[in-house]
């Protein structure tokens, strides 16, 4: 028989922590498997899941890879609880980096959404930074359907922000402190 491959078994472990988290008990055994590393008796290393999918041959389980890494990101964030010192420390956001020049066009526009929900549930200077060099790039992809949700992206993190805030107002949004000249090259493009 054919085994099924790590980016399915990625994605089962991926409903299997977001099913988990919903239940009280369940909440409990998480905390207890990221804050120690351990499930029980079982080793859990998520970086090195992610990791094992994210540099994969197959286009499939470099996406899985970022799926899994929503669930992770939405579960320690949102169910769990944990700030976002902990996310990092256990769950390096510059894992993503493996993935910002992917052959795949999946693989990069799920990238864009991966990096974005990183923004929204951990924002800081370091998060901020690494969305801008994973989506700026991607606002220029050949592939028109990566530029397009590139922009979509952009429009939503930086131009709806800068419409609410009008003309008068002197504050930036977050995403635009301490921007880089390679920063503003691609915001001009």
């Amino acid at each position: 028989a054919c085994s099924p491959g790590p980016g399915r078994a990625l994605a089962a472990a991926a409903a299997a922590l977001v099913s988990i988290s919903g239940y009280e008990h369940g909440k409990q055994l998480l905390c207890s498997a990221f804050s120690e590393g351990m499930l029980g008796h079982v080793h859990l290393d998520l970086v090195e899941l992610f990791r094992a999918a994210a540099t994969d041959e197959k286009a499939h389980s470099r996406r899985a890879a970022l799926s899994f890494f929503e669930a992770c990101l939405r579960v320690l964030r949102t169910a769990l609880g944990f700030d976002q010192h902990f996310v990092d420390e256990h769950f390096p956001c510059e894992l993503l980096l493996l993935l910002e020049c992917d052959e795949s066009v999946m693989v990069r526009k799920a990238l864009i959404s991966s990096s974005t929900l990183l923004l929204q549930l951990c924002p800081s200077s370091q998060v901020f930074a690494l969305w801008r060099r994973l989506v700026l790039p991607l606002a220029l992809d050949v592939e028109k359907s990566v530029a397009e949700r590139a922009l979509q992206e952009l429009e939503a993190v930086i131009v709806v922000p800068l419409l609410r805030l009008g003309p008068a107002s002197a504050e930036l949004p977050p995403v635009l402190t301490d921007l880089a000249y390679d920063d503003l090259e691609y915001l001009r493009r």
